[in-house]
C-alpha cells in the first residue's frame, strides 16, 4: 500500500469508528443529543476538508452524516 492509500484507510477507520460510537448514543436527553451534535460537526469539518484536498467524502464514508451519527428531532 502506497502511503496515500495508508492515509486514507486509517482515515476510512477513523469515521467508522466515531460514526459506530455516535450511532450508539441515546438521545433521550438534551445532553445526548448534544454529543451527538458534536458528532456531526466533526463528521462536517471532515467532510469540508475532504472537499478542499479533492477528496469525495463519499469515497472516506462521510455519505450522509446526519444518518452516520442518528440524528433524531430534538424533543
Amino acid at each position: 500500500m502506497g502511503k496515500q492509500a495508508d492515509y486514507r484507510y486509517l482515515l476510512q477507520e477513523a469515521i467508522a469508528t466515531l460514526a459506530d460510537r455516535a450511532q450508539r448514543i441515546n438521545q433521550t436527553t438534551v445532553y445526548d443529543q448534544g454529543r451527538a451534535m458534536a458528532y456531526y460537526e466533526i463528521f462536517s469539518q471532515l467532510a469540508s476538508l475532504a472537499n478542499e484536498t479533492g477528496i469525495d467524502p463519499k469515497e472516506i464514508g462521510l455519505e450522509d452524516m446526519g444518518d452516520l451519527v442518528g440524528m433524531k428531532k430534538a424533543a
